[in-house]
């Protein structure tokens, strides 16, 4: 795939690690996509190096690399993580998932927003209990929230399935108030134009009958003349 375009440059700005992270994530999409992890690894390191950016490229200048860490690009990589991840704020990822809401969002992506900032907040075995918790502090419809607090065996899944359940019913009943607005629109509008119809029949001028002379009043007038002769 020549035509694939390159990774934008790291961003050494905000939460580093975070960043890094993801940037890494992209980078092992890209090397399978493009096909860049069958050519040799000297090729595979010139090329992550190329697109890290200046910034980046600046940090690598200060590793040291042993003869045989040379252009390995595994090497490579976890000199990167030996750098970045020292940088990892825990109490700033918590505090981004702690205040994190839906916000007008669709709820599936509020619910990734939350996942992706769990997995750098080192929850261990609570990631899905506190989830869950973000997730009913975190929902815009408050009808919702209280029937998860009223739950008591309440698990992510099952919070997950009641948000859900509760949107699509939402949109269904928008789908049926829209579908009767439209037919009560089309009436009201049949009968407006039947209504104008009428009107304007009723309006329609009458044309006159015409007149014509009255017989006896010319019969009449023959005999006065005759008699006057």
């Amino acid at each position: 795939m020549d035509n694939l375009k390159p990774l934008d440059a790291l961003n050494l700005n905000g939460d580093v690690a975070e960043n890094w992270r993801r940037w890494k994530q992209r980078w092992s999409l890209f090397v399978i996509a493009s096909g860049a992890h069958e050519k040799d690894e000297n090729i595979q390191c010139a090329t992550i190096l190329h697109m890290i950016g200046e910034d980046a490229l600046n940090i690598y200048d200060t590793f040291t690399f042993t003869e045989n860490e040379v252009n390995k690009i595994q090497i490579l990589i976890y000199k990167f993580d030996e750098h970045f991840s020292p940088q990892k704020n825990i109490t700033y990822q918590r505090y981004l998932i702690n205040t994190c809401s839906q916000n007008g969002r669709p709820f599936d992506e509020f619910l990734i927003d939350l996942k992706n900032k769990s997995r750098t907040c080192e929850f261990a075995n609570l990631q899905n209990s506190l989830v869950r918790d973000r997730t009913v502090c975190g929902i815009d419809d408050k009808n919702i929230r209280e029937r998860l607090l009223r739950d008591n065996n309440l698990t992510l899944d099952r919070a997950i399935a009641t948000v859900k359940a509760s949107e699509t019913s939402k949109s269904q009943v928008h789908e049926l108030d829209g579908k009767e607005i439209d037919a009560i629109k089309r009436y009201n509008s049949q009968y407006k134009q039947k209504s104008y119809q009428n009107q304007a029949s009723m309006r329609k001028p009458q044309i006159p009958k015409k007149s014509y002379p009255n017989n006896n009043f010319t019969s009449s007038a023959t005999s006065n003349n005759i008699s006057r002769q």
